[in-house]
C-alpha cells in the first residue's frame, strides 16, 4: 500500500497508522484542502471512530463547519443514514460517534436537533437532550 501524501488521503483510505504518523509529523487535524472534503468531516461522516479519536487528540476543532454543518450534524446524519440504508429504524443504530463528539465538547445546536428529528431518530434526540439543557418535544 502506498503511503498517503496528505491527512485527507489517509482518512479517505481509512489508514489509521498513516493518520497517526502524519499527525505525529505535524499535520493539521483542521486542514481544509481546496475543493476537498475536510479530513475531520470525512472521518466523522465515514464513522471512523479510531481516526476521529486521533484527530480530536491532535486538536481537531468541534466548532468548524463544512457546507454549513458542524461535525456533530454530520455524525447524526451519518449514523441515521446508515440505519436508513440498512432498512433499520434509526433508533436501532449506534450513536457512538455522536456521543464521542458530545463528550469531547460538541454543542448540540438547533441543526443537530433538526437533523435527528428529520430522521425520526429518537435515540439520538435522547443523547442530545442528555448533553444539553433542552427537553425533546
Amino acid at each position: 500500500m502506498r503511503q498517503p501524501k496528505t491527512l485527507t488521503d489517509a482518512v479517505w483510505e481509512g489508514d489509521v497508522d498513516a493518520v497517526q504518523a502524519l499527525l505525529a509529523a505535524g499535520a493539521d487535524p483542521n486542514e481544509f484542502e481546496q475543493d476537498r472534503y475536510p479530513a475531520f468531516f470525512m472521518a466523522v461522516d465515514g464513522l471512523e471512530l479510531a481516526i476521529v479519536r486521533l484527530l480530536l487528540a491532535a486538536g481537531a476543532r468541534l466548532d468548524l463547519k463544512w457546507n454549513n454543518w458542524s461535525v456533530l450534524v454530520y455524525s447524526i446524519d451519518a449514523e441515521s443514514d446508515a440505519a436508513w440504508q440498512a432498512n433499520h429504524e434509526p433508533n436501532c443504530e449506534s450513536t457512538e460517534m455522536t456521543e464521542l463528539l458530545l463528550s469531547a465538547g460538541a454543542v448540540p445546536d438547533d441543526e443537530a436537533f433538526a437533523i435527528a428529528r428529520q430522521y425520526e431518530n429518537h435515540k439520538v434526540l435522547a443523547v442530545l437532550e442528555r448533553y444539553s439543557n433542552r427537553k425533546v418535544t
